[in-house]
Formats: C-alpha cells, sequence, structure tokens
C-alpha cells in the first residue's frame, strides 16, 4: 500500500496514525509505504524523517521523502493524499483520491487489503 501524502504537517501526522494502524492490522504479507512530496527540496532538513518517525513511533510504515515531485508526477497523483493499493505483480488493484480518515474511504481499503492477505470480508 502506498500513500502519497503532501508536506503539510497535519495531513502526513493524521494519514501516518492510520497508515500504522493498516501496517499493523495486516503485518504479514503487506508493505505500507508513505511518501512525503518536499516542496521546496531541502525543506524538510537532513535528520527530520528520523526525529519523525521516532517521534511519532512510525515503526511499521516505510517512510520515504520525494525531494523532486516525481512520484505525483509519475503516479498522476492530483490530490493529495491519495492512496495506491498494489498487489503483488505491481499491478494497481485500489486507487483512492482521500487519505484513509474517512468511514468509507476505510470501508474500501479494509476490503481491497483483506483480499490481498487473504483475510475474509
Amino acid at each position: 500500500m502506498i500513500s502519497v501524502l503532501g508536506a503539510t504537517r497535519a495531513i502526513y501526522i493524521r494519514e501516518l496514525s492510520e497508515l500504522e494502524k493498516f501496517a499493523k492490522e495486516y503485518s504479514t504479507g503487506i508493505d505500507f509505504f508513505a511518501i512525503i512530496e518536499e516542496k521546496p527540496p531541502g525543506s524538510l532538513g537532513n535528520n527530520y524523517l528520523s526525529n519523525f518517525v521516532k517521534k511519532y513511533g512510525v515503526n511499521s510504515v516505510h517512510v520515504l521523502i520525494d525531494s523532486s515531485g516525481n512520484v505525483r508526477k509519475d503516479y498522476r497523483v492530483s490530490t493529495i493524499p491519495t492512496i495506491f493499493i498494489v498487489n503483488r505483480n505491481g499491478i494497481i488493484v485500489h486507487h483512492q483520491v482521500s487519505g484513509l480518515n474517512s468511514a468509507d474511504s476505510n470501508s474500501v481499503a479494509r476490503i481491497v487489503l483483506g483480499d490481498l492477505a487473504g483475510k475474509p470480508k
């Protein structure tokens, strides 16, 4: 599962919290990535990512910084946050233009993730 996030602090703190919950629930066989777009490049500082991960207890999600904006361009992300669920064959099986904080988005993502993890709905 890939979540593309902007550099707005409130958004990525909330989304990373939700991703961390998902990652703990579906820890077997699914990798979770949060990609934070850094604007302007270098604005987050050298130790920012490691300090953030420690402070907020993000242990189950791979947090990456995209300072070039290429992820957003390559995946044609027009709205932040955007979530992609990619199967084992590298095929996008779910795409949602919203975060995991709304009940509807949360339900859809849980169904798709359950399918990928082999859990019953």
